[in-house]
């Protein structure tokens, strides 16, 4: 069963700075390079976070710790 992962940046997760999560499947055939994405943030959808990446422009440790998922399709569904 294809399944989607959250990887997050290899740098330290700095309070005020950015962070990028990036969001990779297994899926095949793969995953198309226009596809829409979902993000959500411990189960509540993310609005306007549909890109392969989801950056936090400004961490808030208090506002952004949690757990984040994504989810996407190709053409199989």
């Amino acid at each position: 069963m294809p399944r989607t992962t959250v990887d997050k940046e290899s740098k330290p997760e700095i309070q005020g700075e950015s962070f990028t999560l990036t969001c990779e499947s297994n899926a095949r055939p793969d995953v198309p390079d226009e596809a829409t994405y979902e993000w959500k943030h411990d189960g509540s959808i993310i609005g306007g976070a549909t890109n392969k990446t989801y950056t936090i422009p400004s961490l808030d440790h208090s506002q952004h710790d949690g757990d984040y998922t994504c989810m996407t399709e190709n053409e199989a569904g």
